[in-house]
């Protein structure tokens, strides 16, 4: 399991989640936007048989890093686990958000906070 790099400050749903098999980490550039690996790797017939995660750094226009981990859950599901408390302009707290499906990568309508 990816583990946040100092996963004391993360939430409990966080810190207790299952275990889920890993996709390679990504990390973007300045003005990047997500790649086809992701939804390659959470679209994928094992990630919604079996479920899958992935953890997607990408810097904010400051250059502080954001990493937010996706999670295929097994049956169907996205939830997304969202580490600002290194963006020294942001919030600097974790978000948390649930969605009824996958497709919700691009779509976010069904999701919800948690």
């Amino acid at each position: 399991m990816v583990e946040a790099p100092d996963s004391e400050q993360a939430p409990p749903a966080f810190r207790e989640r299952s275990a889920l098999p890993q996709c390679p980490p990504i990390t973007l550039s300045q003005g990047q936007t997500v790649p086809a690996d992701l939804e390659e790797c959470l679209l994928s017939a094992d990630a919604q048989r079996e479920g899958a995660e992935v953890v997607v750094t990408s810097p904010t226009i400051e250059g502080d890093p954001i990493k937010t981990y996706f999670r295929a859950l097994p049956g169907g599901g996205l939830e997304v686990f969202t580490d600002s408390t290194a963006d020294s302009f942001g919030s600097e707290a974790w978000s948390h958000i649930r969605c009824a499906d996958v497709a919700s990568l691009v779509d976010r309508e069904s999701c919800e906070d948690v």
